[in-house]
């Protein structure tokens, strides 16, 4: 874990829940599982405050708890989630997709959700009374948009599987565990080996929906929800970029498994046939009318083109077609890259990096031949790429000492790590629009406090000329700022969560 995700996880947590709440948290992003009594020490404060802190922290799914039996103790062990902590900055985003996809009513409920946590059916549905709630409100829950939260008996009866019988081949400190307990072989210090019995493993290959229909997830129940960020992130993954007939029935595909994606764990789409993905078609968004033959058209020119996105898996019932979700998410992460280069270091350095990524390792004479730039350009080129670990080095030397005389140095380029590489600039970017934003909201302090002033609230024109420029000046500037924010974490969630 980088000390910039680090960092930008602590300042989310500054932003969202304040000081007191950050510095427990804070403790559990550093240190990493952490007892009750280490958390107090390392924070100095009360245990009472301490407590109280993580209740709000688990209550919006920041924290986990886990129970774990140490002899005659029941210690419980508190963990950070870092992805749920990063995933909070993309809510303005997310509720702009629960309006677009479940309409009004979708976004009020995903509001109500982010602002308090976990909500129980009954509360929620008074909150949000509009007459399409209850409807609204058991879509979301069949498409896995929300998800029921697990009580502790629950929790306790799935981890309470049989244990695995051992192997008499099997040496001596080993031994069956039950699911999710720690292994007590291992000595103090070293980190311990969760054992997942063969049934977890199973129910872990079953689709989402079919595990939620059997734990009798329905909007009638009473329970507890939270909002699926995952299921939000597979959502804004499947938004197309490609010619709108195209798009349209490339969508169909994805929307057909979209219930049962995982995002960035998967290679490819759920295979759809020929007639479900006639049925998902929406024509209102097409130029032609939605036929057998067109569709098969459309199919095979996607088939052919060079990305092959698209693949026939199957002939029976009119073919059986895939999305090579990989490959497609691999595109728009070399597309990232691409820009990033064009901003960073012009449009040779552009060129210089496609050629690498296109062609494989290359010597600095080779890359100035065939990017059709002068040497010194092209050397000076591929050092800066390299400073900035877009582009990376391979020696291949002559004889066995490696002597860098007579040693080939080759140029080439790794998507994963260029990847990695604008992952941590996003990181360290967040960080200093976050630091900037808080910056000048402290410059305005004064003038805020006093807008709270019930006599202020109540007539604006009480305010001097000069502070109602600067503050206008202010959320002018914040206004920039939080739409930075949400590009960049647009840009960060499409290298790092597709």
């Amino acid at each position: 874990m980088s000390g910039k995700l680090q960092g930008l996880a602590c300042m989310i947590i500054r932003e969202h829940f304040g000081e007191i709440v950050e510095r427990v948290c804070s403790v559990l992003i550093r240190k990493g599982r952490s007892l009750f009594a280490a958390i107090v020490g390392a924070t100095k404060l009360p245990p009472k405050q301490v407590r109280e802190c993580l209740f709000v922290l688990i209550q919006h799914n920041v924290v986990q708890f886990t129970e774990t039996v140490e002899g005659q103790r029941v210690l419980v062990y508190y963990t950070a989630n870092l992805d749920g902590i990063v995933a909070r900055d993309r809510i303005p985003l997310f509720a702009y997709l629960a309006r677009v996809r479940f309409g009004e009513t979708g976004r009020r409920m995903f509001l109500h959700l982010a602002t308090n946590g976990r909500s129980d059916a009954k509360r929620l549905l008074k909150v949000v009374d509009t007459p399409e709630a209850e409807f609204t409100w058991k879509t979301m829950i069949s498409q896995s948009f929300v998800e029921r939260v697990l009580t502790e008996e629950e929790i306790a009866a799935k981890n309470a599987v049989s244990e695995v019988p051992e192997p008499k081949t099997a040496a001596k400190g080993k031994r069956g565990a039950k699911s999710g307990e720690p292994d007590q072989s291992v000595s103090a210090g070293q980190k311990r080996k969760i054992a997942i019995s063969f049934d977890e493993s199973e129910s872990a290959k079953v689709p989402r929906t079919a595990q939620s229909s059997q734990n009798g997830d329905s909007a009638d129940e009473d329970g507890v929800w939270r909002l699926n960020f995952s299921q939000f992130t597979v959502l804004a993954r499947n938004k197309s970029r490609i010619n709108a007939n195209a798009a349209e029935v490339i969508k169909a595909i994805l929307i057909l498994g979209e219930h049962t994606s995982m995002c960035k764990f998967e290679t490819t789409s759920q295979p759809a046939s020929l007639p479900a993905i006639s049925s998902r078609v929406d024509e209102d968004k097409l130029s032609e009318t939605v036929t057998t033959p067109w569709l098969e058209n459309v199919l095979a020119i996607l088939e052919e083109n060079e990305l092959r996105f698209i693949s026939k898996t199957d002939d029976r019932g009119g073919g059986m077609y895939v999305l090579n979700t990989q490959k497609a998410c691999d595109h728009v992460r070399r597309d990232i890259i691409e820009t990033y280069v064009r901003e960073k270091f012009g449009n040779i350095g552009c060129r210089v990096w496609r050629l690498l990524f296109l062609q494989g390792m290359l010597g600095e004479k080779d890359v100035a031949k065939l990017a059709m730039v002068a040497y010194p350009t092209a050397r000076q080129t591929l050092y800066s790429l390299t400073q900035s670990r877009l582009a990376f080095l391979q020696d291949v030397p002559k004889t066995l000492d490696h002597a860098p005389s007579r040693t080939f140095y080759l140029f080439f380029v790794s998507l994963q790590k260029c990847v990695d590489t604008l992952v941590d600039e996003s990181y360290e970017v967040l960080m200093r629009l976050k630091l900037r934003r808080e910056k000048q909201r402290q410059l305005v302090a004064p003038i805020l406090e006093k807008l709270q002033r019930s006599d202020v609230q109540e007539n604006l024109d009480i305010l001097p000329e000069g502070e109602k420029q600067i503050l206008d000046g202010y959320r002018e500037v914040s206004r920039r700022l939080q739409i930075s924010e949400l590009r960049i974490t647009e840009m960060l969630m499409a290298l790092r969560d597709f």
